[in-house]
């Protein structure tokens, strides 16, 4: 899908328009329109340049952290941090005991905000005797 936002352009403001791409095919834009009452289902595709992931893993009273820090979109990141009470469970990405996630305008933001919201965690609620 293109950056364009659904419009609504019928006098009653009952039908919305969109342009629509395929993943594999992003010459080709289809023009949609569907009614105000119908419930439609939209995945934005990644660019070229988002996607690009970067992840580490550490240890932090008692707790594994693994935080993931991911593009997504001009000059915006996207870090999720999971908390995991084994190395076991971190390692196969099974049965974390918190998720949070933050937004930075860097990498090193976005990893240093999710970081710190999971340490709070673990300080706080998920405190281990």
């Amino acid at each position: 899908m293109g950056s364009h936002r659904p419009t609504l352009h019928d006098g009653w403001r009952k039908n919305a328009h969109a342009r629509v791409r395929k993943v594999g095919q992003p010459e080709l834009t289809d023009l949609r329109t569907c009614g105000a009452r119908e419930h439609l289902s939209v995945k934005r595709a990644p660019s070229a340049e988002e996607g690009k992931l970067a992840k580490r893993l550490y240890r932090y009273r008692g707790y594994y952290i693994e935080v993931v820090v991911q593009e997504v979109g001009v000059k915006h990141f996207e870090g999720t941090a999971a908390i995991f009470g084994s190395l076991e469970s971190a390692r196969s990405g099974q049965g974390p005991v918190h998720r949070c996630a933050r937004m930075g305008r860097t990498r090193e933001e976005a990893d240093r905000a999710a970081s710190a919201s999971a340490e709070s965690w673990a300080e706080g609620p998920g405190k281990r005797a």
